[in-house]
């Protein structure tokens, strides 16, 4: 967003405070031409919609101005190539990991999630806004819940290994590759996924 729309933001936010908190003292004050001040309820009322119509109206310039700053840095189809290239990366290495979690012992099992979730799933997790932005709010929905529950699992598996319950933090790898997998189709649009 940009300076402008920033301070717009502010004084928005500022008016429909103030009206919100019945500053209806100021309708005393004015001396209107008809000789008569509007009522001291009106105020508040004024203050309070027109803040929230000025909100309204930066957020709806901001995103405008998002979406096409976003569409100018690069071209839509190679960001896109972008995010299905990093889902696809993070479906793999989860991939592995549950291939090869049978085998690892509790330490290993700890690093090799904590190397997941500090590597290829931070880095999609932390440009999530950005995928949003990219695909619109519906097909971001249906990729997203996937991958976010995928993150929770990843998450509760290094919990668990980390506690020594390696059996149940295996168990958790298998259900986040296949959520992974799941938003990876549903991302390049490969069927109902």
């Amino acid at each position: 967003m940009t300076r402008a729309l920033r301070i717009i933001a502010v004084a928005a936010f500022c008016a429909a405070t103030l009206g919100a908190a019945g500053l209806h003292d100021v309708a005393a004050l004015v001396d209107w031409e008809l000789g008569t001040p509007l009522p001291h309820a009106f105020w508040p009322l004024v203050l309070v919609v027109a803040g929230v119509a000025a909100l309204i109206a930066t957020r709806v310039a901001g995103a405008r101005l998002s979406r096409r700053a976003a569409g100018s840095g690069s071209s839509h189809g190679a960001r896109r190539a972008e995010f299905e290239a990093l889902l696809t990366r993070l479906a793999a290495v989860v991939a592995a990991l549950e291939e090869d979690a049978g085998g690892l012992q509790r330490r290993e099992l700890v690093a090799r999630i904590g190397a997941v979730e500090s590597g290829e799933l931070f880095d999609l997790v932390s440009r999530h806004e950005e995928l949003a932005t990219l695909v619109g709010f519906s097909q971001y929905a249906r990729v997203w819940d996937g991958v976010a529950t995928a993150e929770r699992s990843i998450a509760r598996a290094w919990s668990l290994a980390t506690d020594g319950h390696v059996d149940a933090a295996r168990e958790l790898v298998p259900v986040a590759s296949a959520l992974l997998e799941q938003s990876r189709r549903r991302l390049r649009g490969d069927g109902p996924g």
